[in-house]
């Protein structure tokens, strides 16, 4: 049986989460100085759609600090 690799020409990656800084992830496709920090978590998923980035996964994660704490993971990745 012949396989293929679904995740061929993915090589360019990149993950926000709902509630993380953003500010130290910089745009930098073709010399771009869009500046994630202190930006609503569409504004910056919808600046990388219009460089071309697609939607691998949206999902939820939840994590333990004084209870239960649930935020959203997005994963948008690039062929540049």
């Amino acid at each position: 049986m012949t396989t293929t690799n679904q995740f061929k020409g993915i090589n360019n990656v990149r993950q926000f989460v709902s509630n993380s800084n953003r500010a130290s992830i910089p745009c930098e496709i073709n010399n771009c100085s869009f500046n994630a920090a202190d930006q609503e978590l569409d504004t910056v998923i919808n600046h990388y759609i219009e460089h071309g980035f697609e939607i691998l996964h949206i999902g939820t994660e939840t994590e333990m600090r004084d209870g239960k704490l649930h935020f959203y993971t997005i994963v948008l990745f690039g062929s540049r």
